[in-house]
C-alpha cells in the first residue's frame, strides 16, 4: 500500500506542477526593470516572449529590435515577429522589448445606439457610427460623420426626435421627410448584412472566434489536466482492487490489478 500512496502523492503534486510550468506567462510591463537588474547586463535588453518551438515563455537578454506595424516579437530560435492577435492592433512601429502583446486592444462599439462599421485590422482599430435607422445621432459631430474612431474620438450617441412627426433621421443624421430625401448623400445606408454589423452580430462573432480559435497552450493544459484525472482514477481503482477479494479457502486471494 505504500507504493500506490507514493504513485498517489507524485500524480496529484508533482506531475500537475510539471504541466502548469508551460502555461506560465510573462510579468507586467511595469515589473520588467526589476526583472531586468536580476538577469541581464543592460535593463533595455530584457525580454520575455512567447517561445514558439518549446511552447512556452522564455526570458532572454539581447539587443532590442524594431518591429513592423501590425505585430509582436516571438522566439523562434531567435528573435521572430507574428501577427497582431483579432482584438489588438498596432499602428506604429514598436521595440521587442516592449512587451509580449501588440500595442493596443482594439474599442468595443458597444454604447447606446452605436454600430460596428469597420472591425478594423493589424494596424487600425474598428470604427463606429450612430443607428440613424433607430434615430441615433453623434452626441459630438465626428470628423467624419459616417464613421467614427473611438480610441481618438468621442463616438457616443443619443435620441433625435424629429419634430414632424412623418420626418425620419436620415443616413447623413438629418430630419427629412419622403419628399425631402435627397439622392445625394455624403454616407453610406446601413446594411443588415456586409461589413456594417449590429452590435448583437458582432457579440455573436466575436464568442465564436473566442471558442473556435482557443490558444495552443489553453488547449495543451486542459487535455493534460484530463490525463491527470484519467491516471489518478486508474491508480484509485487499483488501490480499491489491490486489497484481496473473498475466496475459497486453500486458494489464493483474487486481485482486480495485478499486485506489484
Amino acid at each position: 500500500m505504500n507504493l500506490f500512496a507514493s504513485v498517489f502523492v507524485y500524480l496529484v503534486l508533482v506531475v500537475p506542477n510539471s504541466l502548469l510550468v508551460f502555461d506560465l506567462k510573462c510579468s507586467h510591463r511595469s515589473h520588467w526593470i526589476q526583472r531586468a537588474k536580476d538577469i541581464c547586463e543592460r535593463n533595455d535588453f530584457y525580454h520575455c516572449l512567447y517561445d514558439t518551438i518549446t511552447k512556452s515563455w522564455r526570458e532572454k537578454c539581447f539587443k532590442p529590435d524594431d518591429l513592423p506595424p501590425g505585430y509582436h516579437g516571438v522566439i523562434s530560435g531567435r528573435l521572430h515577429v507574428e501577427k497582431c492577435e483579432e482584438k489588438q492592433f498596432s499602428p506604429h512601429t514598436s521595440w521587442s522589448n516592449d512587451g509580449y502583446e501588440c500595442q493596443y486592444k482594439k474599442s468595443i462599439c458597444s454604447e447606446e445606439g452605436q454600430i460596428v462599421v469597420d472591425n478594423g485590422s493589424n494596424t487600425k482599430d474598428v470604427k463606429c457610427r450612430c443607428d440613424y435607422r433607430n434615430g441615433y445621432a453623434y452626441t459630438i459631430k465626428p470628423k467624419n460623420e459616417c464613421m467614427c474612431s473611438p480610441s481618438v474620438e468621442d463616438c457616443s450617441c443619443h435620441l433625435i426626435h424629429c419634430q414632424d412627426n412623418i420626418a425620419m433621421l436620415s443616413q447623413d443624421y438629418v430630419c427629412l421627410t419622403q419628399e425631402k430625401k435627397s439622392t445625394v448623400t455624403k454616407c453610406q445606408m446601413i446594411e443588415n448584412e456586409g461589413k456594417t454589423d449590429s452590435n448583437e452580430d458582432m457579440k455573436t462573432e466575436t464568442s465564436v472566434i473566442s471558442f473556435t480559435d482557443l490558444h495552443p497552450r489553453k488547449c495543451h493544459l486542459v487535455c493534460s489536466l484530463v490525463v491527470v484525472a484519467c491516471i489518478i482514477g486508474i491508480c484509485y481503482i487499483c488501490i480499491v482492487g489491490y486489497m484481496p477479494m473473498e475466496s475459497k479457502s486453500g486458494e489464493e486471494p483474487n486481485y482486480l490489478c495485478f499486485p506489484f
